[in-house]
């Protein structure tokens, strides 16, 4: 039955639409569905040689294709609530698989993450390298304010301070820079350590 539910499944003349057993759970014979796949070559319902074709049809159009439409919002929904398009740290792999969309860019801007898709060794969210472009905004934002060793000093030894900010720049909070930062330094670590693609987790580097 395998067999013959994956030729049911690979119809030619019923796209995506299983057929009422699929979707009542009804068992028919399998001398018939026999029959029907060696001289239909696909599932017969809703086909011309269907008496109750029209009634298929009805069923199609009122109740599964709203019904489909109805499934897929709730699934959105319950998504949206689960990973909600939020600026938050992302410190694992597993929270990597559910990046939130807002995060993506800066991590594609990130410059060793940037690097991986311009040498196409990562998927890289769907983007191309030549959407990548221009300076990392995101990188210069998390560093405003901050010292390290190639801050400049002034003449007596004293640290020199600079913030840049442009036209352009995202309106984003200390804790969304925060977290921007730490899901950058964990996925530092990641390519460091693994061969983990951070933009699709669920495959290796090319």
């Amino acid at each position: 039955m395998s067999d013959i539910s994956t030729r049911i499944r690979n119809s030619t003349f019923v796209s995506r639409i299983p057929t009422p057993g699929a979707l009542f759970g009804l068992n028919g014979s399998a001398a018939v569905l026999e029959h029907f796949n060696n001289n239909r070559g696909a599932s017969f319902f809703g086909t011309a040689q269907d008496r109750y074709a029209q009634v298929f049809h009805e069923f199609t159009e009122h109740i599964w294709k709203p019904l489909d439409a109805g499934i897929k919002m709730v699934a959105s929904t319950v998504n949206a609530i689960i990973n909600p398009d939020v600026f938050r740290p992302l410190w694992n792999v597993e929270e990597l698989k559910s990046t939130p969309f807002c995060m993506q860019l800066p991590i594609l801007y990130f410059e060793p993450v940037r690097e991986l898709l311009e040498s196409g060794r990562v998927h890289g969210y769907g983007y191309s390298p030549t959407d990548i472009v221009g300076e990392d905004k995101w990188g210069r934002l998390i560093a405003n304010g901050t010292i390290d060793h190639t801050t400049k000093r002034d003449e007596n030894g004293n640290h020199i301070i600079t913030e840049i900010y442009m036209s352009g720049d995202p309106v984003l909070s200390s804790d969304e820079l925060d977290a921007i930062d730490d899901t950058r330094r964990f996925i530092a670590d990641l390519i460091r350590t693994t061969d983990i693609d951070p933009t699709n987790v669920e495959f290796v580097r090319g």
